[in-house]
């Protein structure tokens, strides 16, 4: 039976050796950290105190051996993890990030103590439940230490070990991994030292002074811009106010242009009317000037056509002879203005 044994635990080293001849050296292996751990099968297994063996009948699970001894089938029952159940106590690495409110490293002194309950579930985690945990405590540790400022570090010190050890006992994850809290303690929170300690308020200084002089470039570039459009608003307004002032002086002269282009209609009309002696060719004569006026532009009052000479031409002109009587027209248009001279009258 002894001779069996060996043979079989001859044959599974050698199909282990070939597993492993498969892998190369630069292969990161699939587990760094041996867990679990793991026990041949010598058909009469003994289990420590303290110890816990995970079976596994034909690659599932079986059962889970206590302290004592017990059987197992060569070929059909594994040992597939070791599982220490005593009481641990493992110290809790302060991360390297665990910053108190004011930037300062803080180192912390803690240990946990912790005990494995369930196997099963201890034998399925990735990595030693213990460690995990401790990482699980220093992440919990530099929680509580990042709402601290550096002047409250020795005073709080009680305060944070109750919260992380709340927190571990109402969290699920230790339980997950088989597991039971059954202490926590925080022995120290202290600084670094100094000399980090002036760095980061050196530092913290000149990000202050940095963002006071972004804020005052901000501060300058917005009341540049505010001249700016006060000045843009100014001189808009002050061209404005010049075409302005421009259009109102043309209309003012080309007002006055018109009154004096009618005073002088008026008054060739007067000496029309007294050199021929007859309304109706007064009237026709008025009406081809006043055509011709305005067919002409008119841009200032200098330009504007003077009465006198048409008053010479009328008078060197020789005198037509009386009219005979005409009809008069079915639509009467009077072509004299309403003056308050005295007209002279025909004959």
């Amino acid at each position: 039976m002894l001779r069996h044994t060996a043979r079989l635990a001859a044959r599974r080293r050698a199909t282990a050796t070939r597993t492993l001849s498969t892998d190369y050296a630069f292969d990161e292996p699939a587990n760094k950290s041996n867990w679990p751990r793991t026990k041949a099968n010598t058909i009469i297994n003994v289990v420590p105190q303290g110890e816990a063996h995970v079976v596994e009948r034909a690659r599932q699970p079986y059962d889970v051996k206590g302290p004592g001894y017990w059987v197992g089938v060569p070929g059909l029952d594994a040992i597939a993890a070791v599982v220490d159940t005593r009481e641990q106590t493992v110290v809790v690495p302060a991360p390297p990030e665990c910053l108190s409110r004011d930037g300062v490293g803080v180192d912390a002194a803690a240990t946990a103590n912790v005990c494995i309950v369930d196997a099963e579930k201890a034998r399925h985690a990735s990595d030693d439940p213990a460690q995990k945990l401790a990482e699980l405590a220093g992440l919990l540790v530099q929680k509580e230490v990042a709402a601290l400022s550096t002047d409250e570090l020795s005073v709080k010190r009680q305060a944070v070990e109750s919260a992380v050890k709340h927190q571990l006992s109402q969290d699920q994850t230790p339980a997950s991994w088989g597991l039971e809290v059954r202490n926590f303690t925080l022995a120290a929170l202290t600084a670094r030292n100094d000399e980090e300690r002036q760095q980061v308020a050196k530092a913290l200084a000149e990000k202050q002074a940095q963002a006071a002089a972004s804020v005052q470039r901000v501060e300058m570039a917005r009341e540049a811009a505010r001249r700016d459009a006060a000045y843009a608003h100014e001189a808009a307004t002050r061209e404005t106010r010049i075409l302005a002032d421009r259009v109102v002086a043309l209309a003012e002269a080309e007002a006055k242009a018109t009154k004096v282009r009618a005073a002088s209609m008026a008054d060739a009309i007067l000496v029309v009317a007294q050199a021929c002696g007859s309304a109706e060719v007064a009237a026709d004569v008025v009406a081809r000037t006043s055509a011709a006026a305005l067919a002409r532009p008119v841009s200032s009052i200098d330009k504007a056509p003077p009465a006198v000479p048409v008053a010479e031409e009328v008078e060197k002109a020789p005198a037509p002879p009386p009219p005979a009587a005409q009809p008069a027209p079915e639509h009467p248009v009077s072509y004299f203005p309403p003056s308050d001279r005295p007209v002279a009258a025909s004959g």
